[in-house]
């Protein structure tokens, strides 16, 4: 039986700066509200059937983004590393609005 969806995201404490109270309440949010409702399926298939649910674990190394997709049990699926180059503007614009609402 598959539940292609992802069940669990972990922001890693050592990579993933931490704000003031208020950016965090905002970011359990967030992470509930993905939790709730989403369908994930990767497309690179393991050749064993498996489609899910996934637990996704986010940080940064070496000035990259690195999501590691892991299967219920943990067993670990695939991780995908994106240069965070791309994600400049949209992050300080993020940060810009959080500053300028809190």
């Amino acid at each position: 039986m598959s539940d292609p969806r992802i069940i669990s995201v972990d922001l890693d404490e050592a990579t993933i700066l931490r704000r003031n109270a208020d950016i965090e309440q905002e970011r359990r949010v967030a992470i509930f509200d993905l939790i709730e409702e989403n369908h994930f399926k990767p497309l690179r298939d393991m050749g064993d059937g498996y489609a899910g649910p996934y637990r996704l674990k986010i940080s940064v190394t070496e000035g990259r983004l690195v999501l590691d997709i892991s299967r219920e049990d943990g067993a670990p699926h695939e991780t995908l590393i994106l240069g965070l180059g791309r994600f400049q503007r949209p992050v300080r614009e993020y940060f810009a609005i959080c500053d300028s609402y809190y």
